[in-house]
């Protein structure tokens, strides 16, 4: 930012973390690497001289950072990545020439989500619908079976909208000193059923309004995140229309039950049942 000459460096960031064995991404605050730092430095200097203002000793520095970021292979989930190399015919995963070898645990987690969703038969070969499913750009292989499957449940254009909307991350806008302001604005979208159906209202209300410039800011809606929604929507319908999936409307009376439905097709593993105050998955156990 021009003008802006001064950086000061804590030493931490969020870094995304995942976790094969419970399938689960979350950030944590961890140390920076010193390239990290350098790079915080860089910025002091753009426009004209400048100072960063490092709260961590300089003996920290030389002992306790590593020297660079650990490459997001090795903390991401790797469900559609596997798929791709499957679809593009890498056989080995495990001996593939990567980058950065990821870690075997989480290439063997990714074989055992992708066969029960149908992608993988008893061979580990790929399946037609796998083959289907790997044409769709999503982060995660149960977003692209729900979507295959939608047209079964007569809800397809209800389902592209949840999934992008899934596709942007949080939608919401957070100000701190307008918190009960953005609660009754988010109390407007909530629906008893799902907060997927309440994203999907949130799209609807969206597109009704796009000619009103000031509707997401009055919502404490990121516009952004919904204009990325509405342009991820338009690319899955493409690849929908492409492959003759049925882009079909759900009857008001049916559709809350048929987007479920249609849900549970992608996300059956993460199905749970209530145990006292708990709820424990079904595939896998986890106490939640």
């Amino acid at each position: 930012m021009d003008g802006v000459v001064y950086v000061v460096d804590p030493g931490f960031s969020m870094q995304k973390v995942y976790n094969p064995r419970i399938c689960v991404e979350s950030l944590l605050v961890s140390p920076i690497s010193k390239n990290s730092a350098q790079q915080r430095a860089s910025c002091a200097g753009r426009t004209r001289p400048g100072k960063c203002l490092r709260l961590y000793t300089e003996k920290d520095f030389r002992a306790v950072l590593e020297e660079r970021s650990y490459p997001m292979i090795l903390a991401s989930n790797l469900d559609s990545v596997v798929l791709f190399l499957l679809k593009i015919g890498v056989k080995d995963l495990v001996s593939f020439d990567y980058v950065d070898s990821p870690a075997p645990e989480t290439l063997m987690r990714a074989l055992s989500i992708l066969h029960p969703l149908g992608a993988l038969d008893d061979d580990g070969n790929l399946t037609p619908l796998g083959g289907l499913m790997a044409e769709f750009p999503l982060d995660h292989p149960q977003l692209a079976k729900t979507l295959i499957l939608s047209p079964d449940f007569k809800c397809s254009d209800e389902i592209l909208s949840i999934v992008a909307m899934l596709s942007v991350g949080d939608v919401w806008v957070q100000l701190h000193n307008q918190t009960q302001e953005a609660n009754m604005a988010r109390a407007k979208f909530t629906h008893p059923e799902s907060d997927h159906l309440a994203l999907l209202e949130i799209y609807n209300q969206y597109v009704l309004n796009q000619h009103d410039c000031n509707w997401a800011s009055r919502n404490y809606l990121s516009s952004c995140a919904l204009r990325e929604a509405n342009n991820i929507r338009a690319q899955l319908r493409l690849i929908m229309e492409r492959f003759d999936l049925d882009i079909i409307s759900a009857d008001q009376e049916k559709m809350s039950v048929n987007i479920r439905q249609a849900l549970v097709c992608g996300f059956y593993m993460q199905a749970a049942h209530k145990e006292g105050i708990h709820y424990c998955t079904l595939e896998n156990p986890q106490v939640n």
